[in-house]
């Protein structure tokens, strides 16, 4: 008997700590293959909806940020907003991806 639920009790923690990032590895990746002049449209399909979005007129400097001449939203993944960002320029195409506070494209 305590055998059986030792057996159990192993195959439920390997179960729990096996399904632990998946989550976030999708995004990451998914993140990665945001390009520049990529669509919003195209970005919402592929990442699903933002969790912040921020444009010239309400942006806060939250956190210190500064306004990007040019850019006319800033879509933010994750619940602090730091997981993914996506800038989208005048013309609502992708002009800059970061993902926690690091840019992925254009390249630096």
């Amino acid at each position: 008997m305590k055998q059986g639920l030792f057996i159990i009790a192993c195959a439920v923690v390997l179960l729990l700590t096996g399904c632990d990032n998946s989550k976030e590895t999708d995004f990451s990746s998914n993140l990665h293959k945001v390009t520049i002049g990529m669509s919003m449209q195209d970005v919402e399909e592929l990442l699903g909806k933002p969790d912040i979005i921020e444009t010239l007129e309400d942006h806060g400097g939250i956190s210190g940020k500064t306004w990007l001449s040019g850019t006319s939203e800033v879509w933010s993944y994750g619940e602090d907003g730091w997981d993914g960002q996506i800038y989208f320029d005048t013309n609502r195409k992708v002009e800059l991806v970061a993902e926690h506070q690091s840019r992925i494209a254009p390249p630096e």
